[in-house]
């Protein structure tokens, strides 16, 4: 049909020319329409991004997201030539969490539930559990074959690439290299786990914590959850540039960490430079230095392979050095309104524990902080050397364990932890007492038959521990001829007294404490009873 010859004839009639020009319309709304649903069923792609210059965003949805000029369609079989306004998608998107959650106009919460699932992620759901359908909610809420999980993944995949990625080409680039690599699978974990918890592990800088959870495979999502090792790593990098990644190569695969430390322009570097963009202007503007001769690029360079401190000296020689004086002591103060002092992770900074004398025993205090803190260990205000039987660990969550094997009556006392970073300090104290017998049974008694029996030992511990008496493995009671005296105040003896001793009381005797770590028997005391003379 020769399209150019038709409109010329309908020109000349205006109601044909009319229905000529409705019909355009339509087919150029279907071939739009079309392609929304392409993007929504197909994976998105990485081609060139451009701004859109006409759609608005609302204050309290996400922050501008952007046109993408061309749309990666092979899998329809044909091209489609008009471009997809993010816009668009994301008012699809909007309305299929709407349509699979079943929310209606009328519901109270509807924006709020949808904003939250679109910045926080599935997880954000739990707090709207009272307004979802009991069974579309169980059926919503977990797996990643979900309507809901699934929906959630185009949304953050389409917000890496246009609003994070609009203007950082090598950014979209990188995401590209592990969406269609071998690291594909990654990619898509990634990914899940931003849909389950949107903004949660983004920090201040998106791109920067992307390009991480990327990088470092081994902090997996129960190494996010139960440890402190990525913020200690987000807190190392931001501070010391990409060199510091040598610290936690446990968790990255070498050959990999090898390449962001030295290739050129590699993803973590050009990540850094953007995080440490966000400030570096300021801190020249603060400190009187104007951005001549490609400073601040040669500064951000620098700045990204060695941190804030190490990297600011290399352009010392550009700058005069009361401005680069300035800058320095900037710097340092910025360095600290972003750290906080440790803080010890429990209700009360005191306790008691006990422990049996030659028993081993733990003592364990939490410490939190953007900054993993140094924590020393001291023995009644003076510092504990660690030794064979002092030995002092630290995990991942910031947990700090003294460990004491065979436990003596001189380990008693007050034990303290002092967390400590560039900010402040944080200490903890631990009382321990140690429970254990202060003096022994005599080995053998002889004791005359009628006359009156009496065994006596020491027993140090705070609480004073539950005591029994045994003869062999019975435990004694005490009745008109065996009494028990037990400790008062500070008093630490206890008294076995037996009248009238009788032949059948022969045997071996001993006494057994019972305490919150255990229980501990003391030596054996062999009576025998002789007759009168």
């Amino acid at each position: 049909m020769d399209k150019k010859s038709n409109e010329q004839w309908a020109c000349r009639f205006t109601k044909v020319k009319a229905v000529v020009v409705e019909l355009d319309e339509l087919i150029s709304q279907i071939k739009a329409d079309h392609k929304i649903q392409t993007m929504m069923e197909e994976p998105l792609s990485m081609k060139t991004i451009t701004r859109s210059t006409d759609t608005e965003r609302k204050s309290n949805q996400l922050a501008e997201i952007s046109d993408l000029s061309s749309i990666d369609s092979s899998s329809l079989g044909k091209k489609l030539d008009n471009p997809i306004d993010s816009g668009d998608l994301l008012k699809i998107i909007t309305n299929e969490l709407i349509k699979i959650l079943a929310l209606d106009d009328d519901d109270e919460n509807k924006d709020k539930i949808i904003n939250d699932l679109l910045e926080n992620g599935r997880q954000s759901l739990k707090n709207y559990q009272e307004d979802i359908i009991s069974e579309i909610y169980n059926k919503q809420i977990n797996g990643n074959d979900s309507e809901l999980i699934q929906l959630l993944n185009k949304h953050f995949q389409l917000k890496w690439e246009t609003e994070y990625g609009l203007s950082n080409e090598w950014f979209v680039s990188f995401l590209k290299k592990y969406q269609n690599g071998e690291k594909r699978h990654w990619y898509e974990h990634v990914l899940i786990r931003t849909a389950e918890h949107g903004n949660r592990y983004m920090k201040d800088c998106p791109i920067l914590s992307i390009v991480l959870q990327l990088l470092f495979e081994d902090i997996d999502d129960k190494c996010l959850k139960e440890t402190c090792v990525f913020d200690d790593l987000w807190f190392a990098i931001k501070n010391d540039g990409l060199k510091s990644i040598t610290r936690f190569s446990n968790y990255i695969i070498p050959e990999i960490m090898n390449e962001q430390i030295n290739k050129k322009q590699s993803g973590l570097f050009q990540a850094l430079r953007e995080f440490y963009r966000q400030n570096l202007s300021q801190l020249f503007q603060q400190s009187g230095i104007r951005d001549t001769q490609n400073l601040c690029d040669l500064a951000l360079d620098n700045i990204a392979e060695d941190g804030w401190i190490i990297g600011a000296k290399a352009i010392q020689g550009k700058i005069a050095p009361n401005k680069f004086k300035k800058l320095l002591e900037n710097i340092d103060l910025f360095l600290k309104q972003g750290q906080v002092q440790p803080k010890v992770e429990a209700p009360q900074s005191v306790n008691d524990q006990s422990c049996a004398i030659g028993q081993d025993t733990q003592i364990s205090w939490e410490f939190s902080g953007i900054e993993k803190p140094q924590v020393t260990w001291f023995f009644n205000d003076q510092l504990l050397p660690t030794n064979d039987r002092f030995q002092v660990t630290e995990t991942d969550d910031r947990i700090s364990t003294l460990s004491i094997r065979q436990a003596k009556l001189a380990d008693q006392g007050v034990y303290t932890a002092r967390a400590t970073n560039a900010v402040g300090e944080a200490e903890a104290k631990t009382t321990l007492n140690i429970v254990g017998f202060k003096t022994n049974l005599d080995a053998a008694l002889q004791v005359t038959k009628g006359e009156i029996m009496t065994l006596k030992i020491v027993v140090k511990g705070t609480p004073k521990p539950n005591a029994v008496w045994m003869k062999g493995n019975d435990e004694l009671t005490a009745n008109d001829r065996i009494q028990v005296t037990i400790p008062t105040g500070d008093d630490d003896t206890y008294i076995l007294t037996i009248s009238n001793v009788q032949p059948k009381d022969q045997g071996e005797y001993s006494f057994k404490i019972t305490h919150v770590s255990g229980s501990l028997k003391s030596n054996t005391c062999k009576v025998t009873v002789s007759s009168m003379s």
